[in-house]
């Protein structure tokens, strides 16, 4: 294990977790397993805070119109909003 922890101290990950993974005598497929675990955990830290945003700007949206409204083809609003509008 001290070759794998000094692997990790010169950024080398992928080498040290498969220097420990043979200390600890896991299998290949074991291996695999926890390298999809740890893929998973590094594109769901990406990806989770995009959909998170994107769903939460979808949902005010769609309670804004069904609170106000719904808005024509040509976003021209059909009721009265409670915001000033823009008079140019």
């Amino acid at each position: 294990l001290e070759l794998a922890l000094t692997l990790l101290r010169i950024g080398e990950a992928d080498e040290a977790e498969r220097v420990a993974a043979e200390t600890l005598g896991w299998s290949e497929e074991t291996r695999k397993y926890v390298y999809f675990g740890n893929w998973n955990r590094d594109v769901s830290q990406f990806a989770d805070p995009k959909i998170i945003e994107a769903l939460s700007r979808f949902t005010l949206a769609l309670t804004w119109q069904l609170a106000y409204g719904q808005t024509d083809m040509v976003g021209e609003s059909t009721t009265t909003s409670p915001l000033p509008q823009d008079t140019k």
